[in-house]
């Protein structure tokens, strides 16, 4: 589940806005299924949700691109099918199909602007980073990342993370993203090249925020946030807290922080609320959302 709490602002230069992503979504209303309504299931719109903080509006249902690329015809046609249907955020990641994720769908975004069905400025566009395999790890210096195993390796330096985000640009053909995010860094408490405790992944958030503030200065991305496991379960061993993350930003400096991202499910509810347990304990403290709207 993705819980946006605020959003800043080729295929045109531009990112979403307010009114028109309001103007989209209103041209797919929500009605409420009815008993008997299975047949005609495929019409009844998605219901969709405003970003209090800035006035984008949202569907409650995203398009999520784990695994899609180019060898599937089907990928691409979901993609379209969905924005067609009133879906207007799509979220991806660098790592995803080693870039061929956001290939695709920068693919679908072209089809989808030249033929006049959505305004950029009517999508929410999300990527993310932290994730690194062997071979991009010869673009950057040993201290820019930690060695999960063999193969896998995680990283929130401002190097990795500025290229990052120029790829997912040019492979999306987009000027900006709307929200950027740092992808699991409780992963890097995995590190087997080196020592790295939860003061050293909390250093590493502070240092890539610190870097993230430059790219939504320079208009590369509309805000960041943090996709993390592990964020809305306190009983978690590698839990990562979102107050503490914030509390480091100070509310002078939260402006650009605008998103978090957490699974939520039947059996993970800490997002919204609900006890979480674990060995029949049950975790103490807010759940994610109501310290997410702080």
């Amino acid at each position: 589940m993705l819980n946006l709490t605020r959003l800043s602002s080729s295929c045109p230069a531009a990112s979403s806005t307010p009114g028109l992503t309001r103007r989209f979504l209103a041209s797919h209303p929500h009605h409420t299924a009815t008993n008997g309504a299975t047949a005609s299931f495929k019409h009844v719109g998605i219901p969709h949700a405003t970003i209090p903080k800035t006035g984008v509006a949202v569907s409650r249902i995203g398009f999520g691109g784990y695994r899609i690329n180019n060898s599937t015809a089907e990928h691409k046609l979901a993609l379209l099918e969905a924005v067609k249907s009133g879906v207007n955020v799509i979220d991806t990641s660098a790592h995803f199909e080693n870039g061929a994720s956001e290939e695709l769908i920068g693919e679908a975004l072209k089809d989808l602007f030249v033929n006049n069905f959505i305004k950029r400025e009517q999508l929410v566009l999300i990527s993310k980073a932290g994730y690194l395999q062997r071979s991009d790890t010869k673009d950057f210096v040993a201290s820019d990342y930690v060695q999960i195993n063999d193969k896998h390796f995680h990283s929130l330096s401002p190097a990795v993370l500025d290229a990052h985000i120029t790829r997912s640009l040019r492979r999306m053909g987009i000027d900006q993203l709307d929200v950027f995010m740092l992808n699991s860094p409780e992963r890097m408490l995995l590190a087997k090249n080196k020592p790295f405790t939860k003061s050293d992944v909390y250093a590493s958030i502070s240092l890539a925020i610190r870097h993230l503030d430059t790219e939504v200065a320079q208009g590369r991305i509309g805000g960041y946030g943090i996709c993390s496991n592990s964020m809305s379960n306190p009983l978690a061993p590698d839990h990562i807290s979102l107050a503490t993350i914030l509390d480091d930003l100070g509310h002078g400096r939260a402006d650009n922080f605008v998103a978090v991202q957490a699974p939520f499910n039947l059996f993970e509810r800490g997002v919204v609320g609900g006890d979480v347990y674990e060995d029949g304990v049950a975790a103490a403290g807010d759940p994610l959302a109501k310290i997410a709207a702080v």
